[in-house]
């Protein structure tokens, strides 16, 4: 008997790096949305997103920052744009292009993305997820339906 297996919720595929599953640790990094025009090819956004990082045609913050973070590189220190995030998967949570940097995603927007972030996790059956940002962490549901210590958020600071 065949069964219908229902379509995928994913618009924004995952950039999957080329060492990602090689090691121990499997880690999601996980933004919130993307901004700007769509892509020629909106599931390619991700793709696109790093091959222009890594080529230096877009100077993103949010990815030297997070190479940094990830392989301990002092600010200040150069990172090595196509090894230093090889070992990960790059996700946006939102699966609704943002007009422009500092739009929010809508509640329902949020809300409607879940089911895409939950297939990823299926699908990729990461040992870690970063999630960047208190507002993905918070309003999504992320701080209290992820109780695994494997999943990581910000936290609060004094």
């Amino acid at each position: 008997m065949e069964t219908n297996r229902p379509a995928s919720e994913i618009v924004f595929n995952p950039w999957i790096g080329p060492r990602f599953g090689q090691d121990k640790v499997r880690m999601i990094l996980l933004g919130e949305s993307f901004y700007g025009e769509p892509d020629e090819i909106p599931a390619q956004a991700a793709a696109t997103v790093i091959d222009k990082w890594q080529s230096g045609e877009w100077n993103i913050r949010y990815l030297v920052t997070a190479a940094r973070l990830l392989t301990g590189k002092k600010r200040g220190g150069g990172v090595d744009r196509h090894n230093d995030l090889a070992g990960i998967v790059f996700y946006n949570f939102v699966q609704t292009m943002m007009d422009k940097p500092g739009h929010r995603p809508t509640s329902d927007q949020m809300f409607l993305s879940r089911g895409a972030f939950h297939e990823v996790l299926r699908n990729l059956n990461p040992t870690h997820v970063l999630a960047t940002g208190r507002h993905l962490w918070n309003n999504n549901g992320l701080s209290s339906t992820c109780e695994s210590s494997n999943f990581m958020g910000p936290r609060r600071t004094r």
